[in-house]
């Protein structure tokens, strides 16, 4: 069940994830160095799980926008997962 665990844990980074880029106030350099540190987005590496995403290479928000969304893809795939094996 390691795989398990680390799709929850998958979950629990992109939800720190989303919580700093909904930050008003703050700019994008700001949210792109703390999503894409060891903090966040080594982390989602760490557990194995992949997605694909797609890097713009424009601007802070186009990258941390393009990364997040493939993230929450791979996120709301992980969470029907871990729901249906949390209600048997």
């Amino acid at each position: 069940m390691e795989y398990l665990k680390n799709a929850r844990e998958f979950v629990r980074l992109f939800g720190v994830m989303e919580k700093i880029i909904d930050v008003d106030g703050v700019d994008w350099k700001t949210k792109y160095n703390l999503v894409f540190s060891d903090d966040v987005c080594a982390k989602i590496r760490a557990t194995g799980i992949e997605f694909e995403w797609y890097d713009p290479d424009m601007g802070y928000d186009d990258d941390v926008l393009a990364y997040y969304w493939a993230a929450k893809e791979k996120a709301e795939e992980l969470r029907k997962i871990i729901n249906a094996l949390e209600e048997e």
